[in-house]
């Protein structure tokens, strides 16, 4: 983790509104703080995705999901959700719109739990 003079500064996009802005480490210009030019090539926002489906259609959700350009790996599971997804993205932007545009546009997702990481690219 880097360290700023407010404190630790996560090395990711975070998406500010004005009232999320002023937390502690974040910076109070624009809508989308990324990172430091010198820090984009180490960070990718990878995103783990959560997906509860309509019954029987699991099959056919995980296929459709394969599709989308930015996911990394769709497996079907057993417990209380159905698949379990991985997404990579430059931004956190970039993730949003495959979970708004791509996902959930597609017949049979019921709910969706996305777990962001922040975890340094090898």
């Amino acid at each position: 983790m880097l360290e700023t003079t407010n404190g630790p500064r996560l090395p990711f996009a975070v998406l500010s509104s004005g009232r999320d802005s002023r937390r502690k480490g974040f910076p109070d210009s624009g809508s989308e703080w990324r990172p430091h030019p010198g820090e984009a090539a180490a960070y990718m926002t990878r995103a783990y995705i959560l997906i509860e489906t309509a019954v029987g259609k699991t099959g056919e959700v995980a296929e459709r999901l394969r599709l989308l350009e930015s996911m990394k790996t769709v497996d079907a599971v057993t417990g209380p959700f159905d698949i379990v997804a991985v997404a990579e993205a430059e931004t956190l932007n970039a993730i949003g719109d495959l979970i708004s545009e791509g996902m959930h546009r597609i017949p049979g997702i019921v709910k969706t739990i996305t777990c962001l990481s922040v975890s340094k690219r090898d």
